[in-house]
Parts: C-alpha cells; sequence; structure tokens
C-alpha cells in the first residue's frame, strides 16, 4: 500500500483553513498550507514570519502555536421546518477570522490573506514546492503584533485577553480587541462605540526572536473591561471565547503543587 503523505516534521502546531486545508507553523518560522484527502496532505503556499535569529529555537512547549476557532460546517437542511424553529448559533465566516500565533512574539493575522475569490490560495510552485512569500510581502499590513498576552482566546475576528491592573499578580480586566474591517468602518463613520480604534502602525525592535524591527499595520478597535477579577495570574490556565462569552479556566496553584508532590 502507497504510504500517506504527512505534513512537514518541523511542525509545532496547526489550525483548519477550511474542511479541506490547514495551516501549520514550523520552528522555522514559516507558515504552510496543505490541503488534504483520503490520499494524504499536499503544500500548496508558504508564508515567512521576519527573519529568525539563526539561535532562537521555538517549541510547541516554548510558544510556538497557532490559535483559531475551527471553519463553519454546513448542516445540511434535511428538515426545513426545523431548521426555521430552531435557529443556528451564529458563527463567523470562515475566511474572515483572526489567527494568533505565538512564535517569539504574538502575531494576530487576518486570515483573508490565505484566501482568494476561488478558495484557499495557492503559491506560485518551484522545483522545490510551493514558494515562500517574504514576510513584506504579505505580513506587515495584514497582521498586529505584540510582545506577549499573558493568556488569550480567539473566536472569530475578535480576541480576549489579560489586562494586568497596577504591580499586582492578583487583579486583573480582560481586554478585547476586535479586527472586525466592518466594525471599524461603522467607527469611522461616526457611530458610539466602546473603546477605541488603532490605526496606527506598531513596531517591536529586533531582539532574541528576529533580527529585523516588526513593524504592523492591521488596524483594530480595543475595549477594557470595567470587572476587575481577583485571581493570581499564576492560576490562570486558558480563556474560551465565542460570540457571547468568556470563560476562565483557573487552575489552583495548590491544588498543582499537592499533584506533584503525591
Amino acid at each position: 500500500m502507497k504510504q500517506r503523505t504527512l505534513v512537514n516534521p518541523e511542525m509545532l502546531d496547526f489550525c483548519f483553513l477550511a474542511v479541506d486545508a490547514i495551516l501549520v507553523l514550523l520552528a522555522t518560522g514559516v507558515l504552510e498550507v496543505y490541503s488534504f484527502n483520503e490520499r494524504g496532505f499536499t503544500c500548496i503556499a508558504r508564508y515567512a514570519l521576519p527573519n529568525v535569529r539563526p539561535e532562537f529555537v521555538c517549541s510547541a512547549e516554548g510558544g510556538g502555536t497557532i490559535s483559531c476557532n475551527t471553519p463553519y460546517l454546513p448542516t445540511p437542511p434535511w428538515n426545513a421546518s426545523w431548521f426555521e424553529s430552531h435557529p443556528l448559533p451564529f458563527y463567523p465566516n470562515s475566511q474572515e477570522r483572526t489567527c494568533a500565533i505565538t512564535f517569539g512574539h504574538i502575531f494576530f493575522i487576518d486570515m483573508r490573506i490565505f484566501f482568494s475569490s476561488s478558495g484557499v490560495y495557492s503559491t506560485q510552485p518551484n522545483a522545490f514546492g510551493a514558494s515562500i512569500r517574504p514576510w513584506a510581502s504579505w505580513g506587515p499590513q495584514n497582521s498586529r503584533c505584540f510582545l506577549s498576552d499573558w493568556r488569550f482566546g480567539v473566536f472569530g475576528s475578535k480576541t480576549v485577553s489579560v489586562y494586568r491592573v497596577g504591580y499586582s499578580p492578583a487583579s486583573f480586566r480582560l481586554r478585547l480587541r476586535e479586527f472586525n474591517p466592518y466594525l471599524l468602518q461603522q467607527n469611522n463613520s461616526g457611530a458610539r462605540s466602546r473603546g477605541w480604534v488603532v490605526t496606527t502602525p506598531s513596531t517591536i525592535s529586533a531582539g532574541n526572536a528576529f533580527t529585523e524591527d516588526v513593524t504592523t499595520y492591521l488596524p483594530y478597535r480595543e475595549v477594557i473591561g470595567e470587572v476587575e477579577h481577583r485571581v493570581n495570574l499564576d492560576e490562570l490556565s486558558e480563556i474560551l471565547v465565542d460570540d457571547l462569552r468568556v470563560v476562565i479556566i483557573r487552575v489552583s496553584y495548590y491544588e498543582s503543587l499537592h499533584a506533584m508532590h503525591s
């Protein structure tokens, strides 16, 4: 039996772009897009992050992750009357999502860059497979880079993370960043909304991960929550988000310490 084609062994993490395509983060600082079927995987596109320092090492345990919600799978309307009385919950367009990539810093990327009018975008092939698009040709205008976010959740085009209050390790608020371009257009039209819109570019100087300054331009709206949460940040394990709710998963430090010594 013919062996199935596998994805790159340098893979740190992946997420689904579509029902038949995945986005893969490599330890080399390259994103690869694979289409797949029952016969295996085919690399159809590659996107470079900023130039990575040769000595920088990123692993799945040390920050090499991709986060986004899975693409919507339409359900066949076997019973139209049932669907009329039980409307499906809101779910974002698969091509209008934001993915979060942690690699040295954290990159929030508008996933529309990975699609064309006919579906998942394929870069021009060369003798070694799909060619690599350099960071300067796709990344700055379609992403926003931050030094770090303590914990965060992603759903559609919005992200929720921790906003630390003062210097206390046990006090924070939630921070919403919304990358939805339609909402940003409403703000520009003068519609009232909470928070503020960021359109100016931001730059992170070259450091331990990248040999070049990282300047990004993707606009977003930011809102800081009014409720102050009294939870030790060391106990904050995960943030889960959907269109209406935020779930904070907390792991007790003392329970973890007991488990390690039991």
